[in-house]
């Protein structure tokens, strides 16, 4: 059953002196009592929080506090976190920028005054997330750091969200691999110019942004089964997309072919030059936005 909503009284003391009852039943005990405040505007204000946050003087307590609080919001604490930050690449910074605008600043924790934020406002906030865990985590260490900054820089005591445990998840998706009948059912739905590229993804395990970035020196051809020298790969850093680093540290490696493959790959690779891209669209552009999708997609 819903408490009934706080009303306010005036009352008269024994000198003259009017003072303004708040009357309520409080949420945490269930009793019903009263607070005199001095001025009819302070009452109504106490009223309106309790009506707001369910006749509970512990949330209106915080309610006024929050909206009385001269400091930064979590969503503008992160986005200065995320702008601060040096050793990172355009294309992390960007990462960072849509993770916060999508699980923090469109969310009610992005609005809370951070001098006013708890542990429970950031365990419930992760809970309501819609996110496997690894995601949460990541988005968490993203809203930690920036807390870590503020406390450095004075404007909060500690950081609410350091230290908070995630619960292991015991659901583990298993990897699917394609048979080499249904890579052959891939390469046969394209046209043959993209053919050679289905088999090498399938092949050497490349990811699309690695394959796509190969130029023709990055292949040793020269014996039956030729090498791969994996050292770029595509990037998308905010404004579009350009060549950098492989994804990780281990993303730079060498992968050998088998023979099938490397009589393909010599193929496309015959009588162009040791700068061109391996893999190219049908027009001869480059095959490593996301807009290549769309020419791959409708080859028949």
């Amino acid at each position: 059953m819903l408490n009934p909503m706080a009303s306010i009284r005036e009352r008269v003391r024994k000198d003259g002196t009017i003072t303004w009852a708040v009357l309520l039943r409080e949420a945490e005990t269930g009793k019903q009592t009263s607070r005199s405040m001095l001025t009819k505007q302070d009452a109504l204000e106490l009223r309106d929080f309790l009506n707001a946050n369910g006749q509970s003087f512990a949330l209106a307590a915080q309610a006024a506090a929050r909206l009385r609080s001269p400091a930064p919001t979590v969503a503008a604490t992160v986005a200065n976190h995320i702008e601060s930050l040096t050793s990172v690449t355009p294309g992390t910074r960007h990462r960072y920028r849509l993770l916060a605008d999508r699980h923090i600043t469109q969310t009610e924790l992005g609005g809370i005054p951070i001098d006013t934020l708890t542990r429970v406002d950031v365990s419930r906030w992760l809970n309501s997330l819609p996110l496997a865990t690894k995601s949460k985590k990541n988005v968490h260490s993203l809203l930690s750091a920036a807390l870590g900054d503020a406390q450095r820089d004075g404007h909060v005591p500690t950081n609410v969200a350091h230290g908070i445990r995630f619960t292991k998840s015991n659901s583990r998706r298993e990897p699917v691999f394609l048979t080499r009948d249904q890579v052959d059912a891939i390469a046969g739905a394209m046209s043959e110019h993209y053919r050679p590229f289905i088999h090498f993804l399938a092949r050497t395990g490349l990811r699309w942004s690695e394959a796509t970035a190969l130029r023709i020196r990055d292949v040793d051809l020269t014996s039956e089964r030729g090498t791969v020298h994996v050292t770029r790969a595509w990037k998308e850093n905010g404004d579009g997309w350009v060549i950098g680093a492989p994804k990780t540290s281990r993303g730079r490696r060498t992968v050998v072919m088998p023979a099938a493959l490397t009589s393909l790959v010599q193929g496309r690779a015959r009588g162009r030059g040791r700068d061109e891209l391996l893999f190219t669209g049908t027009t001869g552009g480059g095959s490593g936005t996301a807009s290549s999708t769309r020419p791959l997609g409708s080859q028949r």
